[in-house]
């Protein structure tokens, strides 16, 4: 259900986003997991110009779950990428859509709150890569149903 509500707003988000989610099913809070994506989603969106790429992947990783939001963007100066995860933190320039400075650092707290991480690196090609791992236990959807398919 989370992920059918994330690509519902992905759609609306963006016409150049492209989604790669695995089937699988992870312990996690919804709602905090929701807003994870929404806001690192948004901020793709605010800082790349109209037009350009966004990539949301979400992926099992050894003990739980990988969430990246990667764009075709200008990328996180190296001496900034420190600091974007602090509350109220705004970048360098003028935003077409202002905001708090509290989004990304939402999506850490969230992360720490699932006892997991948050980061930001550079994406092969050119952008930036955010990337949020969360530990928890996962089930692959096809074991689910195959599970559902022979009952003990």
């Amino acid at each position: 259900m989370v992920v059918l509500g994330i690509v519902y707003r992905v759609s609306r988000c963006n016409e150049y986003t492209l989604v790669d989610v695995a089937p699988l099913v992870a312990d996690v809070d919804a709602g905090k997991v929701e807003r994870i994506v929404d806001n690192l989603l948004a901020n793709a969106v605010k800082h790349t110009p109209a037009g350009t790429p966004i990539w949301l992947r979400i992926e099992a990783c050894p003990g739980g779950v990988l969430l990246v939001v990667e764009d075709a963007g200008p990328g996180i100066p190296r001496e900034l990428a420190a600091g974007i995860f602090e509350p109220f933190y705004q970048g360098p320039g003028d935003h077409p859509s202002p905001g708090s400075g509290i989004g990304l650092s939402l999506v850490a707290k969230f992360a720490e709150l699932h006892g997991g991480r948050t980061w930001v690196e550079d994406r092969p090609g050119g952008g930036a890569s955010f990337r949020v791992e969360l530990p928890c236990s996962v089930i692959p959807m096809d074991s689910i149903s195959e599970r559902n398919a022979h009952p003990t």
